[in-house]
């Protein structure tokens, strides 16, 4: 399969989960947890629909870009790059970071959004090998910011 299959079949994936999320919404988050406060617009489901409209905005004009390409190239008879495969050892950064982050999700319901927040980066700040103290301290004051935003502006809770 072809760079530009991969990327036309990814983009129809997330727009179809996007538009399950955009539905799953309501029966996932309660509307008594929201603290509108009158303001029918911040409810609890704002941030998610928030996030999800940006998942499918992206995937769709990655489609429109990819299937350009696609037609263009078959259009043109001109070779289609093969698919390389997935080379693990280049992959290494990538799935340390994503164990990273399924240790971020375990863990924010264990030790809360803060303190999960403050050990996942500083995890990550160190398998980068970062030692500027100045990048943690950015971090951490960072975290207190969004969690300020979050459950003081946004009036999402956060664990």
């Amino acid at each position: 399969m072809n760079q530009y299959k991969t990327n036309i079949i990814t983009s129809v994936f997330f727009i179809i989960f996007g538009i399950a999320v955009w539905t799953a919404v309501p029966y996932c988050i309660r509307y008594a947890d929201t603290y509108s406060m009158g303001n029918e617009i911040l409810t609890s489901y704002f941030m998610p629909r928030v996030l999800v409209v940006i998942l499918v905005f992206n995937s769709t004009v990655n489609l429109l870009i990819n299937l350009t390409h696609y037609l263009r190239s078959r259009k043109n008879g001109s070779a289609m790059p093969a698919y390389a495969g997935i080379a693990w050892a280049k992959e290494r950064h990538v799935l340390v970071f994503a164990v990273i982050m399924l240790v971020y999700a375990a863990a924010l319901t264990h030790l809360g959004f803060i303190l999960s927040s403050a050990i996942c980066c500083g995890a990550l700040l160190v398998y980068v090998r970062d030692k500027k103290p100045l990048h943690y301290a950015i971090v951490l004051a960072f975290i207190m910011v969004m969690y300020l935003v979050f459950t003081r502006v946004l009036y999402v809770k956060l664990p």
